[in-house]
C-alpha cells in the first residue's frame, strides 16, 4: 500500500473529516463525541494517524466544519442541504 507523501493529499484531509464524522455521529454503542473533543483527538493524532498538513487543512476549514457537524446533528437524515 500507499505510505506517507505517496498518499494523495485528497485521500489525507478526506481521512480527516471522515474521522470527524465518525467521532460526532451517535453509534449503536456510544454517544457522539462533542465538536470540541473530536478537534482535540484530531489534533493528538497530528503526524502519527493523519498528516500534519491534512490536520493544518482542518484547523483553517473549522468554522465549516463546525457548521456542518451543526447542521449534521440537528437536520433529520435525507434532510440536509444539497451542495
Amino acid at each position: 500500500g500507499l505510505k506517507g507523501e505517496e498518499i494523495p493529499l485528497g485521500a489525507r484531509l478526506f481521512a480527516v473529516v471522515d474521522t470527524l464524522d465518525a467521532m460526532t455521529s451517535d453509534r449503536p454503542y456510544r454517544k457522539a463525541m462533542s465538536f470540541d473533543e473530536a478537534k482535540k483527538e484530531i489534533l493528538r493524532m497530528s503526524g502519527s494517524q493523519f498528516h500534519p498538513e491534512a490536520v493544518e487543512a482542518f484547523v483553517l476549514e473549522e468554522p465549516t466544519l463546525r457548521e456542518m457537524v451543526a447542521a449534521k446533528c440537528t437536520l433529520p437524515a435525507g434532510q440536509w442541504p444539497a451542495r
